[in-house]
């Protein structure tokens, strides 16, 4: 890469560079000042949005973020490296004996020299750059395991403030230009493996008319809501779940949304409904009645449960079921308990 860099050089005044895949980089060169000329009527051609939407995924208006920088000529290493020419065709000769790991010396550079604040302030001619996207859109191209997806994320964090919420931002923002079934389903597991919930239910109300396309997402916001210990809101989603469309997850999470408030009669309510649809190991619904007992004190039909629980060899509840019955055991009168 240092060689093409300090041959173009000598030849142009201005070089963009830009990538297509994680080892596939494109330099776009000119002896005048490059501008991206008509855009406007490019992402308005309908016909050619779908293309891209349809056949790669991508967004028409996020195509510039291809664009690493508009400033290639300043990627230069310490060492000189030599003009490739017809005479000296040193490139030829290196691309023969260039080992696997040659791009990660280019990628440093670009660590080190690259400045997003000018390729914004270049790309803001033309289209409104965004930093958000710019990251998402590396992740979506290049993978989250590239290493050049790792520096553009990296150096992306480290030039801008608040990236989480753009980034999240971005998610939803290249979902909804896409508009299909799998970039919708995509962005909506992409909020919730992040835990932010919050966006997640917020993405589902903004695409109210595609959300069938995405299967129980309040099934999904409410466990999400339970696993960050926001009981409260997992049960009001587990609510609108259980009024909109009853589906065989909620009794159970909501069972134990409940246990978590203190609300253990009701839980119990919640653990026979489960029963009924039968979607649990027996095992796991018989744990959970457990807790909900042993909240309200109710001894006997605690410990009921909990030996009821260890009649599943595979169950994951096994040692937290023993030491239940040893806290019950000690707890209660000498004799008290089966």
């Amino acid at each position: 890469m240092e060689v093409i860099t300090e041959t173009l050089r000598g030849s142009f005044e201005e070089c963009w560079l830009a990538y297509l895949q994680s080892s596939y980089h494109l330099f776009i060169c000119s002896q005048q000042e490059i501008q991206m000329k008509n855009y406007d009527a490019i992402i308005s051609n309908r016909e050619l949005a779908d293309y891209f939407a349809q056949r790669k995924s991508l967004p028409i208006e996020f195509m510039p973020y291809f664009i690493l920088t508009t400033d290639a000529l300043s990627l230069q290493a310490e060492n000189i490296a030599p003009l490739n020419t017809l005479d000296f065709p040193v490139l030829e000769h290196l691309m023969a004996r260039i080992p696997p790991n040659r791009l990660g010396s280019f990628r440093e550079l670009f660590r080190r020299k690259q400045d997003l604040h000018r390729l914004e302030e270049r790309l803001d001619r033309y289209f409104d750059w965004d930093p958000g996207e710019f990251m998402y859109f590396a992740e979506t191209r290049l993978g989250t395991s590239s290493g050049m997806g790792k520096v553009l994320k990296e150096v992306t964090s480290a030039s801008y403030d608040e990236m989480d919420a753009r980034y999240i931002q971005a998610v939803q923002t290249h979902a909804i230009k896409l508009n299909t079934s799998s970039s919708y389903g995509r962005a909506f597991r992409k909020l919730i493996s992040r835990d932010n919930c919050e966006a997640a239910s917020a993405f589902i109300a903004k695409i109210a008319g595609s959300v069938s396309r995405i299967p129980n997402p309040l099934q999904d916001i409410g466990e999400c809501f339970y696993f960050e210990n926001q009981y409260n809101e997992a049960l009001a989603v587990f609510e609108q779940q259980w009024q909109t469309h009853q589906t065989r997850e909620t009794p159970l999470f909501y069972g134990r949304t409940l246990i978590k408030l203190n609300r253990f009669n009701e839980a119990l309510t919640w653990f026979e409904r489960a029963r009924e649809f039968g979607v649990d190991r027996k095992s796991k619904i018989d744990f959970y009645t457990a807790v909900a007992y042993e909240g309200l004190q109710d001894a006997i039909n605690a410990t009921h449960y909990y030996l009821e629980t260890l009649k599943d060899p595979d169950s994951s509840r096994e040692e937290r079921s023993r030491k239940a019955l040893l806290r019950l055991d000690q707890a209660s009168p000498a004799g008290s308990l089966p």
